[in-house]
């Protein structure tokens, strides 16, 4: 195994560990405002484009206003688009892993082709339903785990380089743990920016 602890010093380690303490314990207000910016950026693209060629017809005084409109336009359209559709881009990701790992489990068990993908198509229409119906528990605990497992990781990389996996999962689980908690705490309180608002009546009605 490659030592990395040699790199785990300063700016970088700092950057680390305070990139796994915001996925653990602001996961999903990371998540959403990163699918923002993607599509921010993809949405400013294409109107910096568009306004870039439709400048010189629109408004011939200055050929630089149209584009500049185009990208702030851009930057926002896309941003809430992305944002309003993540929510099926992530199930629809989830669900094509769940058929993917279905098809090979199936086939690896004898079953014939047709079998395997009767097999496949069940488990991610039922993982597509299951993610869709409990989004935000799900981002929260993905961003926990994946927060607190960094932190774990980084930790014993740097100090426990002998203990690596035990280190890494006794100090990334508790985290991972109380994250979870802190963010589930955090969306019942704000139910309005919840995902799962008009699904879960807990989530839509707490105050």
């Amino acid at each position: 195994m490659t030592d990395i602890s040699g790199y785990l010093t300063g700016t970088p380690m700092i950057v680390i560990l305070l990139a796994g303490l915001i996925l653990t314990f602001f996961g999903k207000t990371f998540f959403k405002a990163t699918w923002f910016l993607i599509g921010g950026f993809i949405g400013m693209a294409i109107g910096l484009a568009l306004g870039y060629f439709l400048g010189p017809y629109v408004y011939k005084a200055n050929e630089l206003v149209c584009p500049i409109i185009g990208a702030v336009v851009g930057f926002v359209a896309g941003g809430l688009f992305v944002l309003n559709w993540v929510r099926k881009i992530m199930c629809f990701m989830f669900a094509a892993a769940a058929f993917i790992m279905a098809f090979a489990i199936a086939g690896a068990l004898g079953k014939d082709t047709s079998m395997s993908l009767l097999i496949g198509i069940i488990v991610a229409a039922i993982v597509y339903l299951i993610v869709y119906i409990k989004f935000d528990d799900i981002l929260v605990g993905i961003t926990a785990i994946l927060g607190g497992m960094i932190i774990g990781c980084v930790v014993a990389y740097k100090f426990f380089p002998g203990n690596i996996l035990i280190v890494t999962f006794a100090l990334g689980i508790p985290l991972a743990i109380v994250g979870a908690i802190a963010q589930l705490h955090t969306h019942k309180k704000y139910p309005e920016h919840s995902y799962d608002k008009d699904k879960d009546p807990t989530v839509k009605t707490a105050q």
